[in-house]
């Protein structure tokens, strides 16, 4: 069995994380915003440590990672500039998994918008998302995974509306015509019924930042 300390635990995903049936992963270690020192020591006797909290959070279990010479799964979002350029300085130390959207149909979503933006690009453009209400971070960590594999920034109307589990929309507009490509997540479990496969693929990883095209 893996030994995983589990970070979020009582957040929307690590609840999902929590409930899931495993006969490879032995969850050791459950940590929160509010978690003691003795919580963050107890990684040491974990395998790899997976995280779905808050920015500030994930950097203080960056640094037990690094002390322990322990792999990190991240799914937090919103971290700002100075927080990446931490996180990308201890990928060379070890090794740091980190993606903004853990469904692996959303990339086949990015290829979809790839081709539609080279086609439509003279149009405007308006990205809008809808998440559950307590996410704290407006715009999502998705909006700019699109930006970034469209390499541009595009307007965008974020909305936190009940217990909305992810929704993207692009729409592509101009007085004669409207396109929107949307996708849209009915359960959270479609961004952990792969962490199995995560896991394996990080455990042994020396260093390095890594995301789900790796796989």
């Amino acid at each position: 069995m893996i030994k995983v300390s589990l970070s979020g635990y009582t957040g929307s995903i690590g609840k999902k994380l929590f409930a899931l049936k495993s006969n490879i992963l032995k969850y050791n270690n459950f940590l929160n915003k509010s978690s003691n020192l003795k919580k963050f020591k107890k990684i040491k006797k974990s395998n790899i440590l997976i995280d779905f909290s808050i920015p500030n959070n994930t950097l203080k279990l960056i640094y037990f990672c690094l002390k322990y010479k322990k792999n990190i799964i991240i799914g937090t979002t919103g971290f700002d500039k100075n927080q990446m350029k931490f996180i990308k300085k201890s990928s060379k130390y070890i090794s740091v998994f980190l993606d903004y959207n853990y469904n692996y149909n959303f990339y086949l979503y990015l290829l979809i918008l790839k081709f539609s933006y080279f086609v439509l690009k003279n149009m405007k453009i308006l990205i809008l998302e809808s998440h559950r209400y307590k996410k704290l971070d407006k715009p999502s960590g998705s909006y700019y995974k699109i930006c970034r594999f469209l390499n541009n920034k595009f307007h965008y109307l974020s909305k936190r509306i009940g217990d909305e589990k992810g929704i993207h929309e692009m729409i592509f507009h101009d007085k004669y015509n409207y396109i929107k490509i949307e996708h849209k997540i009915f359960s959270r479990k479609s961004l952990i019924k792969n962490i199995e496969s995560i896991v394996f693929f990080m455990i042994n990883k020396k260093k390095g930042l890594y995301n789900l095209y790796f796989l």
